[in-house]
């Protein structure tokens, strides 16, 4: 599935979870933070990730796998700055525009079109290159994100 919400509460036993794909977008903001699809990415009450969670991004040379069934809170939330004295919530802006499933640079479609022209097969799932933002190690090729990450504002990035 691409960019759908959690629906089903566990245990459902008509689901064989290990043919099931969720793919969850990312995209960086105007300040230099990860935002995450909001719709797939945030939390709802009583239902469950099902099948291989893999994570996009302007990456194209791989995605990150998170694994099967991995119940893994991706906080959506970063801020954008605008004329340095409005700030508004990416989660508005950044998150939900990398819920788009359209042509455009960072869309479901543009995401999975970018790594079909890098050429590389098997796709790699190791994580994220080097120097492409992240919030957790598990979304990195080398498994380090660092830099400064608190509540608000997400600035880590894939560390080579």
């Amino acid at each position: 599935t691409f960019g759908s919400a959690r629906t089903i509460a566990a245990p459902c036993s008509w689901i064989k979870p290990e043919s099931w794909y969720t793919f969850i977008n990312s995209r960086e903001g105007r300040i230099g933070g990860i935002s995450y699809d909001p719709i797939v990415a945030s939390p709802p009450i009583g239902t469950s990730y099902w099948g291989n969670m893999i994570l996009l991004s302007a990456d194209e040379s791989g995605v990150a796998y998170l694994g099967l069934n991995v119940q893994e809170v991706l906080t959506p939330l970063s801020l954008r700055i605008e004329r340095e004295t409005a700030v508004v919530a990416n989660i508005l802006f950044g998150g939900l525009l990398s819920h788009y499933i359209g042509r455009t640079s960072y869309g479901y479609r543009a995401r999975i079109e970018g790594l079909i022209a890098y050429g590389q097969f098997p796709i790699r799932t190791t994580g994220f290159s080097a120097s492409f933002p992240c919030s957790k190690d598990i979304e990195c090729q080398s498994k380090k994100c660092v830099g400064r990450l608190s509540s608000a504002l997400r600035f880590k990035r894939c560390e080579a």
